[in-house]
């Protein structure tokens, strides 16, 4: 009877044994599941997080080179204008040199009063270029700071969101953007110039934005999983010319 009692205790120790190894593989590979499933879960907010931003930052982009669109055309559109005012000063200079060469005082003072109104018509378009630019610029440099606020608001609601559920944590930020002027430059110096885009005026005109996303896991989930999540992330839209048109297009988009 002993003896037995002696076997049953023995057995007991071993199913106690096996018992708590079970628990142990089990809480192993719950933990394990766990981690895939929050892994998973990271990658979806990830992908979600950086679509909606991205798409935010893209249309905002594009929605400043609409707007830019109609004051480049109207820019450009001056340039015939400069022309005719050229050849027109051009023409009464000549009418002026023939009057002097002539002695003729009544041709030379209607050249010198066409000469005037013409210098005062170039001055009014020189203000009228001046002007255009200047909204140009103030519109780039405004618009790109109000994306760049829309950025960050968005970075700062989804980390809240996604910090509020206490399993990961989120942080992200604006880093910079780059807001350009009106690239065109003038064919010649003094008033009323005739304004060209640059060469690399695609290049050169466009709006960026930077910024990036880091996710850290709780560290009970740090044996599974990398915890440190980092995205870095640009949108960029410029004008580009396709046959006599200017259109808004992204461009570089990572």
């Amino acid at each position: 009877m002993l003896k037995q009692h002696f076997k049953n205790h023995r057995d007991s120790l071993k199913s106690g044994k096996s018992g708590g190894f079970v628990i142990a593989v089990f809480i192993l590979y719950l933990g394990l599941i766990m981690a895939i499933i929050y892994g998973l879960n990271t990658g979806l907010y990830l992908i979600k997080t950086e679509l909606s931003t991205t798409n935010l930052c893209r249309r905002e982009n594009l929605k400043t080179m609409a707007s830019l669109k109609p004051l480049l055309s109207s820019l450009l559109a001056l340039n015939p204008r400069v022309t005719t005012l050229r050849l027109l000063l051009q023409k009464a200079k000549i009418t002026l040199a023939t009057a002097l060469a002539s002695r003729n005082p009544l041709l030379a003072s209607h050249a010198l009063k066409e000469i005037k109104v013409i210098h005062k018509k170039q001055t009014l378009l020189n203000s009228t270029q001046k002007a255009i630019i200047r909204s140009a610029n103030s519109l780039l440099t405004q618009n790109s700071l109000n994306t760049g606020f829309h950025i960050s608001k968005a970075i700062l609601k989804n980390s809240l969101f996604i910090n509020k559920a206490k399993i990961l944590s989120s942080e992200g930020k604006l880093d910079f953007y780059k807001s350009p002027k009106l690239s065109v430059i003038p064919d010649l110096p003094g008033i009323a110039p005739k304004y060209e885009p640059t060469e690399d005026f695609s290049q050169r005109q466009k709006v960026e934005h930077f910024w990036h996303y880091r996710i850290r896991t709780f560290q009970w989930l740090n044996s599974y999983l990398d915890n440190n999540f980092y995205s870095k992330k640009k949108c960029a839209a410029t004008l580009t010319k396709e046959g006599n048109q200017w259109k808004p297009t992204l461009i570089e988009d990572r």
